[in-house]
């Protein structure tokens, strides 16, 4: 998880609106709930932009940061004790009441009517460099599944 004092990019460089953070787990991972532009930026302060959200080749780069963020709460929540579920989520709708996450005033409501009907693809590639994160993220959900996942 990336420092939170670490300073990083907080207007949309597309139209002007403030930048929702929603992963800062190797980086930060923003998108703008005007435009729906994805801006990421990595700890040696490299931007790289999707104006939109849609990759060269029309696939929906933010779309596919939400559904993502979407399922791996929707697996955790799983894993928890009623009690538990509760305060996650209650936790979840109050940073996104800040401004924060995938329940932020105008990311939430534009994508969750299109996660039945997304096709995601594997693996996805943001970025020029992408690559070395996608192997992070790919050894960290084979812990998840082999701590919670395969344990059913």
């Amino acid at each position: 998880m990336v420092d939170f004092n670490f300073k990083h990019v907080t207007v949309c460089p597309i139209c002007g609106e403030d930048l929702v953070v929603i992963d800062n787990f190797n980086y930060i991972t923003m998108i703008c709930p005007k435009c729906h532009s994805t801006v990421f930026e990595e700890l040696d302060n490299t931007v790289h932009v999707i104006k939109n959200g849609i990759i060269k080749d029309g696939y929906d780069a933010s779309m596919d940061i939400f559904y993502k963020q979407f399922i791996a709460y929707s697996l955790y929540a799983k894993t928890l004790s009623r009690r538990e579920y509760e305060e996650f989520w209650n936790e979840k709708k109050f940073i996104g009441f800040m401004g924060e996450d995938i329940l932020a005033d105008g990311i939430y409501d534009y994508f969750v009517d299109k996660v039945k009907n997304f096709k995601m693809r594997q693996p996805c590639i943001y970025f020029k460099g992408y690559e070395k994160y996608l192997e992070m993220s790919k050894q960290e959900t084979e812990n998840f599944k082999n701590k919670y996942i395969d344990k059913e």
